[in-house]
C-alpha cells in the first residue's frame, strides 16, 4: 500500500469525523485511476511535504488548481491520455443536462436574472410588447458570448436527459431544487440565493468541442477530477458511469442517477433551457448515513457487490440529522 493510502487509511477510525472518512474512502476505493495518474498525484502531494490529512487537502487543492481547473487554451488532465482508463464513448443520440451557477455571468454582463428569464420566454414563443423573438435570441447570444469568454475549460459534471426527464418539461417544475438534490450539488446549500441555469447539450456538440483540442470528450468521474468533496462517491471500475449521491435521505441509495464528465463547450442559444434560483437549505441529513445508504445502492447494482466500505465514525457531528 502506498504512503498516501496509508495516510487515508489512518483517517478511518471511530474518533475521526465523517468528512475525514469521506475523503479517505474516495481515494482508497477509486479503482478507475491508472497507475500513472495515481503515481503522478502522489508525487505531487509528496513534493508538498504533506504529513497530515489537513495538508493533504491543501496539496489536493493545489493539484486541482494546476491540473484540473485550468484556463483556456489548456485542457484538464481529465481528458488527457493519462486518464484514458476513465474515458467513455457516448452515442451521438444522447443529450446531457447540467446545472450552472450564473452569479458571475450575470454580474459581468450587468444583467438581472428576471431579464434573462424574460428573454428566454420570448425566445420560446411568449409575446412581449418591447421585444421580438429574434431580438431576444440576440440578447441571449450576447450574454452567452460574454459568459463563454469568462468560462474555464474545467470538466463539466452532467447527467443524462433520458434519466432526469425531457428538459423543457423539467423546466416547468421546481427544477433547481430537484436537480440540486438529485445530482448531489451540496455546495448550493441555500445560505445565499444562487441564480442557476439548466443547460442541455447534445453529445455531438461535446465531441466536436473536444476534437478541436485532440482531447477525450467524456470521462467517468474520479476523485482527482475536482476538489475534495464529501458528497462525491467513486463507483466500481466496471460501472459505465459515475453515480450521483442524492441529498434527500429518503431517496439516497434508492434512486441512482448516472453522471459523466464532459469536455466543456461554448454555450449556444439553444443550450440554455431555463433559469431559476436555489435559495432553500439542503434536506436535513447525516453525512455518515447518506454515504452509507448510497454505498448500499451501489452494491445492489450489477458489478457493485463488495465495493467500498461503510463509515463507522463514532461521533457524526452530533448525530442525525447533523447537517
Amino acid at each position: 500500500m502506498s504512503w498516501l493510502k496509508n495516510l487515508a487509511q489512518s483517517a478511518c477510525v471511530t474518533d475521526q469525523g465523517c468528512d475525514a472518512w469521506a475523503y479517505a474512502h474516495n481515494y482508497l476505493f477509486d479503482t478507475r485511476l491508472t497507475d500513472e495518474r495515481r503515481n503522478a498525484y502522489e508525487a505531487h502531494c509528496a513534493a508538498k511535504k504533506m504529513p497530515t490529512d489537513s495538508s493533504w487537502q491543501a496539496a489536493h487543492a493545489d493539484y486541482a488548481r494546476n491540473r484540473i481547473k485550468v484556463g483556456k487554451p489548456m485542457v484538464a488532465e481529465t481528458f488527457h491520455t493519462i486518464n484514458d482508463a476513465a474515458h467513455a464513448d457516448l452515442g451521438d443520440d444522447l443529450t446531457l443536462l447540467r446545472c450552472e451557477d450564473l452569479t458571475r455571468a450575470l454580474n459581468h454582463h450587468h444583467c438581472e436574472l428576471d431579464k434573462l428569464s424574460d428573454w428566454l420566454a420570448v425566445r420560446d414563443g411568449q409575446q412581449r410588447k418591447h421585444i421580438t423573438a429574434p431580438q431576444a435570441r440576440a440578447k441571449i447570444r450576447d450574454f452567452l458570448d460574454d459568459w463563454n469568454e469568462q468560462r474555464k475549460y474545467w470538466p463539466a459534471f452532467a447527467a443524462f436527459e433520458h434519466e432526469l426527464g425531457e428538459a423543457k418539461q423539467l423546466a416547468k417544475t421546481d427544477w433547481p431544487l430537484e436537480v440540486r438534490n438529485r445530482l448531489g450539488l451540496a455546495h448550493y446549500d441555500g445560505k445565499l440565493s444562487v441564480p442557476v441555469a439548466l443547460m442541455r447539450v447534445p453529445a455531438m456538440d461535446i465531441k466536436a468541442a473536444a476534437r478541436k483540442h485532440d482531447a477525450a470528450a467524456f470521462a467517468r468521474p474520479t476523485v482527482l477530477d475536482g476538489e475534495m468533496n464529501r458528497y462525491f462517491h467513486p463507483t466500481p471500475a466496471e460501472f459505465p458511469f459515475g453515480a450521483t449521491l442524492h441529498l434527500d435521505p429518503r431517496l439516497c441509495g434508492q434512486r441512482m442517477t448516472a453522471e459523466i464528465l464532459c469536455f466543456p463547450v461554448d454555450y449556444q442559444v439553444d443550450h440554455l433551457v431555463a433559469v431559476g434560483s436555489i435559495d432553500l437549505p439542503l434536506p436535513a441529513h447525516c453525512l455518515r448515513n447518506l454515504r452509507n445508504a448510497h454505498l448500499a445502492g451501489l452494491r445492489r447494482e450489477p458489478g457493485g457487490a463488495g465495493f467500498g466500505d461503510t463509515i463507522l465514525a463514532g461521533d457524526c457531528h452530533g448525530g442525525a440529522p447533523c447537517r
